[in-house]
């Protein structure tokens, strides 16, 4: 009896259910809905091509909206953006009224808010700049090495960028380089110009030469008796170029003040002088 019930006329029933679907479907989206969004932005805006802009403007915007359901769902399912047109951009600073947008291809729709409501543009003019001050970037253990830097070629570093960023600017680092390796002597590095800035382009050289005077230093202990015959520990550290001699150390006590004096031979330095208990 049931299965006649649903079975019987099926397919007018079937026609029915979908025209009362629609008719609801129809109902509930001429409704107006209000609800908050986020979009993409384009900003129209020219610009010279001795120009540059420096802000950067905010990638999306948040919106509240009032439409109809169905307007709502032509959004929710298109590629829908939020449209700035500026216009022709000049030097310097311009707060754009972000509520003149709007959302090109959809209507029917009222934008009540618009988050942010004003954005900077930061425009500046594209200049070049010549650098005499270079700086090379060098990592190195400090307590056994010496690093002298006796030349850089070329000495200068031509710049491309905003004239205020520029201005800023007063000498050029380089990429990092290691000394962990490198024996004692001479040696030429080549690094490149690090760019000072993200606005900022190295238009020369692609690298610079730069000449290192390379020192490793040894660090030791040495035992020694003063010409009083008093046992002492010395700390001492010199160049690895050169021979160290144990008997080159020369040590007295002061018999007056008690203190013990040594003396080395060149570029031996005595980092400490301490008692031998033992």
């Amino acid at each position: 009896m049931l299965k006649k019930i649903f079975l019987e006329n099926l397919g007018i029933k079937l026609v029915s259910l979908f025209l009362a679907l629609l008719i609801w479907f129809h109902a509930t989206t001429e409704k107006n809905y209000t609800q908050t969004i986020r979009l993409p932005v384009k900003y129209s805006y020219t610009l010279p091509d001795s120009f540059i802009l420096l802000s950067y403007p905010p990638k999306e915007v948040r919106l509240r909206i009032t439409a109809k359901g169905k307007t709502l769902l032509k959004l929710k399912y298109s590629k829908a953006f939020y449209k700035v047109d500026i216009g022709p951009l000049d030097l310097g600073k311009d707060v754009i009224d972000m509520t003149q947008g709007a959302i090109p291809g959809i209507e029917g729709l009222e934008i009540t808010e618009v988050s942010p409501k004003k954005v900077l543009f930061l425009v500046d003019r594209y200049t070049s700049k010549v650098i005499y001050s270079i700086r090379p970037t060098i990592v190195y253990d400090t307590l056994t090495m010496r690093v002298h830097v006796n030349r850089i070629k070329p000495h200068i570093v031509r710049l491309k960028g905003p004239r205020t960023v520029l201005r800023s600017i007063s000498f050029i680092s380089t990429d990092t380089i290691l000394l962990d390796t490198f024996k004692t002597g001479k040696y030429t590095i080549f690094s490149r110009p690090r760019t000072p800035s993200q606005h900022v382009t190295i238009i020369k050289p692609d690298s610079l030469s730069i000449g290192l005077s390379i020192t490793k230093f040894v660090f030791d202990t040495v035992n020694v008796l003063s010409k009083e015959g008093n046992p002492f520990i010395l700390y001492i550290t010199y160049p690895d170029t050169v021979k160290f001699s144990k008997d080159s150390l020369v040590c007295f006590t002061d018999s007056l003040s008690e203190k013990t004096y040594c003396s080395a031979q060149s570029q031996v330095k005595i980092l400490k002088i301490l008692p031998n208990k033992k």
